[in-house]
């Protein structure tokens, strides 16, 4: 859900990256899919979803990952550099297009006034809710990843939204209509929440694997995770980071990528990333 520093990122940055790999489709859920090894990476996009609503010379293609919450008229590619990038590090990555072709319009942001916020909101529970995405790892993702790809090692990252999405899919309840679904699925080995948005103490206290967290100066702080996870008993296989210098939706579609600071952070996150995926192996 859109924060006050998500709002305030505003629209996402046109990108001319080439993706590497394919799209699929899973019952109704399209699917990006890139590389090929037994430990998997779900990525979940940030409030701008695919990062289009059209695709210029993608061709016929329509490519998807899990990272914001929001359709452009501009082209970002941001994510799908990001999932070749850990494909080529051995991993199996897809990133799913949860909002299944209809996101919040990248131009719509930040809201002009109260009335386009609700309007999000409204958007929001419709297309975006927990619960749905719940649904589509349980149901469609994580069956193809082992079935499909034969992947035996789970890690997820998610962007924004995203970083609150993978939070949801570790944790102990997720309560609707006064009932409990739960949440918690043990195939995924370890999170990563990456400027993650609606990070609060109660959702981190319920996860239950260890994360990796980074945050920028806008977003909830480290030492707040940090104090809580301390607690758990995978506190020592937990990473946190914080980029001092880097505005929230740096890594997803917010990110200018030919700015060199802002590369080289999005350059450490992958390097960090990758260490903690191969950690949460040995766990």
């Amino acid at each position: 859900m859109a924060t006050a520093a998500c709002n305030e990122a505003g629209p996402g940055k046109t990108t001319d990256y080439e993706p590497k790999g394919k799209t699929t489709k899973v019952s109704d859920l399209p699917i990006y899919v890139t590389g090929k090894g037994a430990s998997a990476i779900i990525l979940f996009y940030d409030i701008l979803g695919w990062g289009a609503n059209k695709l210029n010379n993608f061709g016929k293609k329509m490519i998807f990952f899990l990272y914001m919450v929001i359709k452009y008229v501009v082209i970002n590619r941001n994510l799908f550099e990001l999932s070749d990038r850990f494909a080529e590090a051995g991993h199996t990555v897809i990133m799913c297009d949860h909002f299944r072709g209809n996101p919040w319009p990248s131009h719509r942001l930040p809201f002009k006034d109260d009335k386009e916020q609700q309007e999000f909101f409204q958007w929001f529970g419709k297309n975006a809710s927990p619960e749905l995405f719940v649904k589509d790892m349980k149901e469609i993702a994580i069956p193809y990843l082992e079935k499909e790809q034969k992947c035996t090692h789970i890690t997820s990252i998610g962007f924004c939204m995203g970083g609150l999405m993978v939070c949801v899919t570790r944790q102990t309840n997720l309560k609707k209509k006064g009932a409990f679904h739960i949440a918690d699925d043990p195939k995924i080995a370890g999170i990563a929440s990456i400027h993650g948005a609606r990070i609060t103490e109660e959702l981190v206290s319920k996860v239950k694997c260890p994360v990796y967290y980074g945050a920028t100066p806008k977003d909830t702080p480290v030492e707040t995770v940090k104090k809580i996870l301390d607690e758990k008993d995978f506190a020592k296989k937990c990473v946190y980071h914080t980029f001092e210098k880097m505005e929230h939706g740096f890594c997803g579609s917010r990110g200018d990528w030919k700015n060199a600071e802002v590369k080289k952070n999005v350059d450490l996150v992958v390097e960090q990333m990758l260490a903690f995926s191969k950690q949460t192996i040995k766990a």
